[in-house]
């Protein structure tokens, strides 16, 4: 499966790729090359639900759905051992959530609780404290209502010492 192929749930489009060739940058003075590249797009055909919704279900009901966004991760993907996490990095995850109707931010950010679960349970990040993990959460009223998940590598936090 191609990663540029639009018909692929994971893939760079070209405008992403013109994004990421500008953020790409020489110092003339150094010869330095900085590089910011996005590991992968996830587009998953599920809208996250709000932090009201999810405190009202039952815990059953929760795990449930936890298990409907990792098989959905899965389905697209996103198990490929190349966008594993290595101990230690830290990423910036960017979710766009394309809905019926804006939810309030707090009630928004709750409601990611189980997709970034997810995300970490299928080591595609390492923590979710704020050391590991920078989030940003966007919403937009548009259709079709489905999550976008970009990953992108920071670099790594600190050195660590391997056993």
């Amino acid at each position: 499966m191609d990663l540029c192929d639009p018909g692929c749930p994971v893939f760079f489009d070209k405008l992403q790729a013109q994004e990421l060739s500008s953020l790409c940058s020489r110092d003339p003075g150094t010869g330095r090359v900085e590089e910011i590249m996005a590991l992968c797009r996830i587009i998953l055909p599920l809208v996250t639900m709000s932090n009201n919704e999810l405190l009202r279900m039952h815990f059953r009901t929760r795990m449930k759905m936890k298990l409907t966004y990792l098989w959905e991760l899965t389905a697209v993907g996103a198990n490929d051992p190349k966008y594993k996490v290595e101990f230690g990095e830290r990423r910036r995850i960017t979710v766009i959530s394309y809905r019926k109707q804006l939810c309030d931010p707090d009630n928004f950010y709750g409601g990611l609780k189980l997709l970034i679960d997810s995300l970490l349970e299928m080591d595609l990040i390492c923590d979710d404290s704020p050391k590991y993990m920078e989030l940003v959460a966007l919403q937009e009223v548009k259709k079709p209502y489905q999550t976008e998940i970009t990953i992108e590598s920071l670099g790594m936090v600190g050195k660590f010492k391997r056993r």
